[in-house]
């Protein structure tokens, strides 16, 4: 019985808070400049625009063909450019799946602090074992 009075009295302190917050906008409206309740009824008469009117891509975004042709196209010219004398060769160390895995890893901050804050802490125990 007390658990249902504490129910009954939660959701009229919700009610109750609900309705107050909600009076304030009202005050708003009426506290609103000029200009803004001008406007209102030139909103209200436009209305929202028509998804229809809406274009399926804006006119600078690129479609994936054409992306998919881009990344053909600078596939073919990857030996050409590796061939060339002034290419940098990639040391061999750095020239692996397991480099490219563990730069990945390296590159998310939130791994890197921890594995950070891993090595002070081993280093204090060891400090402190001595």
């Amino acid at each position: 019985m007390a658990m249902k009075r504490i129910y009954v009295l939660a959701c009229a302190l919700v009610l109750t808070t609900g309705c107050a917050n909600g009076t304030s906008f009202f005050s708003d409206i009426e506290n609103a400049p000029k200009w803004f309740l001008d406007k209102i009824p030139e909103s209200e008469a436009e209305g929202y625009p028509a998804a229809a009117n809406t274009p399926p891509r804006p006119d600078d975004m690129m479609p994936l063909e054409f992306w998919e042709t881009k990344l053909a196209e600078l596939q073919a010219d990857q030996a050409e450019v590796l061939a060339s004398e002034r290419a940098e060769r990639v040391p061999t160390d750095q020239n692996s799946s397991q480099y490219l895995t563990e730069s990945l890893e390296l590159a998310d901050v939130v791994r890197f602090n921890e594995a950070e804050y891993a090595a002070e802490d081993a280093a204090a125990a060891a400090k402190q074992d001595q």
